[in-house]
């Protein structure tokens, strides 16, 4: 599994250590909000705005379609 997430993530690892943290923060914080960008919004202190334009990023740099909704087992 871990070699599995450093090669799906390494396109954002492999940026400034800072962009890095914050990208990865924020996709943290939505996923621990169920997809829920307003929820994510508010969690960060941020605009939902930029919310989306982070997942945009994200999603670009790891060839991810963040907008197909998430589905989690227990």
């Amino acid at each position: 599994m871990v070699r599995y997430c450093s090669y799906s993530f390494r396109p954002l690892l492999d940026k400034e250590e800072e962009y890095t943290s914050e990208m990865m923060h924020t996709l943290e914080a939505y996923f621990a909000n169920n997809g829920q960008v307003n929820e994510t919004a508010r969690e960060l202190y941020i605009y939902r705005n930029t919310v989306l334009y982070r997942l945009e990023k994200i999603s670009g740099l790891l060839n991810l379609d963040m907008k197909i909704p998430i589905i989690c087992c227990s």
